[in-house]
Formats: structure tokens, sequence, C-alpha cells
């Protein structure tokens, strides 16, 4: 490629990561936006991306640093996620905002300066190669697994309890009663671990609001869902 295509190359890329309007208070978090950022470093990483190691390097550095982009989260219609791609990656070239220490938002360039990091030249398609694929989803989705798996945990801890404290029979929460379903056996095997022993008489048979609590947690916990039991009992037996 000669200089001039060469150059015209990287302007065309640092022009994509131009951003639009500031993202402002209603951006999205701090955690879902330096996870965008990790995520995109992941994708990078296989080379099949075709960027330098000075990009790579450049992600890896804003992340240590704790500079997050201010990335919008409404207003964003557009193919693919170009829009918050560009909120998100437009700072690595001083353009743009990213997150303050109040919440607020301030502009890339300064950030950048205080922590001794210089804009960052993109190389002939690195700005393509930013505004690529679905990073943001990627991101979202691992964030919320993890969400879901803290929800899941203190479902098991509110079944446990109330299970507890209905003097309800321990009979359904055998494992064996998961009739080969190994997920719905772990499960209810937990749930017989945390009730613990009857402290007294238990009903002979406890609502079924209470007898689906296996079943149902295991659906919510079910194939599909990247979901890993708990190491350790939410509540006490």
């Amino acid at each position: 490629m000669s200089g001039s295509r060469r150059r015209s190359s990287a302007s065309t890329s640092a022009t994509c990561c131009w951003p639009g309007r500031p993202a402002g208070r209603r951006g999205w978090t701090r955690a879902d936006a330096r996870a965008l950022v990790a995520v995109r470093l992941r994708t990078f990483l296989s080379g099949d991306a075709g960027v330098s190691t000075a990009l790579c390097q450049r992600l890896a550095e804003v992340l240590g640093a704790g500079l997050v982009p201010a990335v919008p989260r409404t207003g964003v219609g557009c193919a693919g996620e170009i829009v918050p791609l560009a909120h998100a990656f437009g700072p690595l070239c001083g353009i743009g905002r990213v997150l303050g220490p109040d919440g607020g938002t301030r502009p890339a360039s300064g950030a950048l300066r205080e922590h001794g990091l210089p804009e960052f030249s993109l190389g002939p398609r690195e700005g393509h190669a930013l505004l690529a694929g679905v990073p943001g989803a990627t991101a979202l989705g691992i964030r919320r697994l993890a969400d879901a798996r803290t929800l899941a945990a203190r479902m098991e801890a509110a079944a446990a309890l109330s299970i507890v404290a209905a003097s309800a029979s321990r009979d359904p929460y055998r494992a064996e009663c998961g009739r080969g379903d190994p997920l719905l056996g772990q499960v209810l095997g937990r749930l017989r671990q945390y009730v613990g022993e009857p402290a007294g008489p238990t009903a002979l048979q406890a609502p079924v609001s209470f007898r689906v609590a296996g079943p149902v947690l295991a659906q919510f916990c079910g194939p599909g869902t990247g979901w890993r039991a708990p190491s350790a009992a939410p509540c006490p037996g």
C-alpha cells in the first residue's frame, strides 16, 4: 500500500470512531462499559481481525487505567452496534467522552493526558475492526448471566427458608426425586442440604407451591443458560 493510501485509510479509521451526541447520564453503567471494552479486546486476541499489537495493548492500558467510555443507552438506532461502539472506542483517539468520578462525563482527551496516554493513531482498517461485530450484546449477556446466577442463589435460599418456616415435609427434596434428570437432582439435593432436618413434626403434604420449588428452579437453571451451581449453600441448614 502506498504512503498516501495508508494515510487515507488510517484517517478513515479514525473517522469511523467519531461518535455523535454525548452519552450523558443515561448511558451504560461503568461495569457494563468496561465489559464491552474487555470483550472487544478478547475478540482481537484471536488475530482474526488483523489489528495491531499496539491497539490491543492500548485497550489493555485503558482498562488498567480505569478509563471508561461514555456509551449511550438510547437513541442508537443503527445497523449492528456501530453507534455505541463509536462512543466506546472514540476515546482511544481522544474523541468523545469518558465517565467521570461523579457519574458525569468529561472529555476523553484530557483523561488520556492525566494518565500519561497519548491519543492513539489507528492503523488501516482498525476503525472498522473496532466497530464490527456485537461485543456490546456479548458483554451485556455475560454481565446479566452473573446477575441471573445471583438471583437463582437467592431464589434457592428463599425456597429453603420457606420450607423450614412452613415445617414442610422434606421428602419432595431428595435428589432421587429428580427421576433421572441430573440438573433437577442437583437442585433438589441442594435444597435438601439447606433445609436440614426438621426440628419438630412436619406437615403431611406441603402446598403445591412448595412441592414444585425444585422443578421451577431447575427450569430457571436449565440447559442453554450457562448456569453453574453455587459453590456454597446460600443459607444455613
